[in-house]
């Protein structure tokens, strides 16, 4: 069972006795995978056991930073009295994007709509149907959803793909008076194209919880940065959530790695074997807190370019529809 240490290949490689690695959270960058795969070693993840506090944590930064907290908490401890000249904006009406739709992006909209918010998401897995009922417009393409939204908030995970997926070109194109919210994986985000459009005020200010390196250089040249809010990775680390992902990979050891092909209630996990460069886990967890019924073929059938996985990835699993 593994949280923060690096899993690398010779790490596997020394432990012949090694049955299957269990992570304590969601993300498996720390893991190699490939390495797993090669040895016949499971790899299986606490997925949505944290999805609740990630959610709440991306929809409390995303309040500082629209109500423009870093800002008028610098100016006040400065003696900057703005009372009568600053004019903030409203959470009622605001249009939030989220990429990526998993059990964490699922529950943000959710919040998000509570305030009054008009969600819209990306999600190459997504169809209309997926999100009937839940007021969440499906966008078409990334490039939409960032011309359209007034915060920008990702719940994708880092892949080849994603790496650096917000950089100079995504900064560029949105609204000056817009906000960017990670609560995902560092990576994602290109720092120093973040750097420099919170200098130039390309944005109205972007909240970081995640880094490419952790943890970060204290001179990190971000972090002189306006309108920046910064956490240490801490999304996930409440008391209740920290607790559930544990149950939850006792229960993957107490499953000994079977696959759960019938009805999962929510307290119970999937199982599934890491293929390629993400788990397949990733494709069918999603859909269940929020779905019936959902066929293997259709996840299939829905990736595209931001997850890039191959078909054989699925090859070998029962064809038959999942429960969750």
């Amino acid at each position: 069972m593994v949280s923060q240490g690096k899993i690398t290949e010779e790490v596997i490689a020394a432990s012949d006795q090694l049955k299957f690695i269990a992570k304590h959270g969601s993300g498996v960058n720390n893991i190699n995978l490939h390495a797993a795969e090669a040895r016949g070693i499971p790899v299986f993840r606490a997925v949505g056991a944290n999805a609740r506090a990630v959610a709440e944590h991306a929809i409390t930064l995303m309040l500082a930073l629209r109500k423009s907290l870093p800002h008028l908490d610098h100016a006040t401890k400065v003696g900057r009295w703005l009372k009568g000249s600053f004019i903030g904006r409203d959470i009622l009406g605001t249009r939030l994007g989220l990429i990526g739709m998993g059990v964490i992006g699922h529950e943000a909209a959710a919040m998000a709509r509570a305030l009054g918010m008009h969600v819209t998401a990306f999600d190459p897995a997504l169809r209309p149907e997926d999100v009937a009922g839940d007021e969440i417009e499906p966008c078409s393409s990334v490039g939409a959803l960032i011309a359209n939204s007034d915060i920008i908030s990702l719940h994708c995970p880092l892949v080849p793909s994603t790496r650096h997926m917000v950089d100079a070109a995504f900064l560029s194109k949105m609204q000056s008076h817009a906000v960017l919210v990670n609560t995902a994986r560092g990576g994602i985000i290109d720092e120093v194209a973040l750097e420099a459009a919170l200098r130039q005020r390309e944005i109205a200010g972007a909240a970081v919880d995640s880094f490419e390196a952790e943890p970060p250089q204290s001179d990190h040249p971000l972090f002189s940065a306006p309108n920046l809010i910064v956490t240490p990775h801490a999304a996930s680390l409440d008391c209740c959530r920290y607790a559930a992902k544990a149950i939850e990979l006792v229960q993957f050891a107490a499953c000994k790695g079977k696959y759960f092909w019938n009805r999962v209630p929510a307290t119970d996990v999937i199982c599934m074997r890491s293929f390629g460069e993400i788990p397949a886990a990733f494709f069918l967890a999603r859909f269940r807190l929020r779905l019936p019924v959902i066929s293997l073929s259709i996840v299939e059938e829905q990736v595209t370019s931001l997850y890039p996985m191959k078909r054989s990835a699925i090859s070998g699993i029962p064809s038959q529809t999942a429960s969750f």
